[in-house]
């Protein structure tokens, strides 16, 4: 009977404790970060996307998604700047690449913006990439 009550406490106990941990938040959760979401259609202003780079270490190491994140949430604060935030080095939604006004291509190693672009640097690299092929 005494063994009985025992097992059944510590299954209690045990319980109690898985619990515990099942209420903490998690600090990489990235659920609540919208991404590739477009402006309204009555939208009149700047698109910024935000490009972070494919998970390259562990939770913690370094949180180049965090980072673009808080980005982000920081243009989001600026009037007539819309930004779209797209993971894993390339927005899934492709069109997005077409109607960014910037693109900020933030690294996987570092979560230093890597490479900044706009529309008429992207077209003078298209139109120069065809001569390339020429010769």
């Amino acid at each position: 009977m005494i063994r009985l009550s025992l097992l059944l406490l510590l299954s209690c106990l045990l319980t109690t404790v898985a619990k515990a941990d099942d209420a903490k938040p998690n600090p990489y959760d990235q659920s609540k970060v919208k991404l590739e979401v477009e402006p309204p259609a009555d939208f009149v202003g700047k698109r910024v996307l935000l490009i972070a780079g494919k998970p390259s270490h562990g939770p913690g190491d370094h949180e180049f998604f965090a980072g673009t994140a808080i980005l982000m949430k920081l243009l989001q604060q600026t009037p007539g700047v819309f930004p779209i935030m797209a993971k894993d080095g390339w927005p899934k939604n492709e069109k997005l690449l077409d109607t960014a006004d910037t693109i900020l291509y933030v690294s996987a190693r570092t979560g230093e913006v890597v490479r900044d672009t706009n529309r008429l640097e992207r077209a003078v690299g298209w139109i120069g990439a065809v001569p390339h092929w020429l010769y």
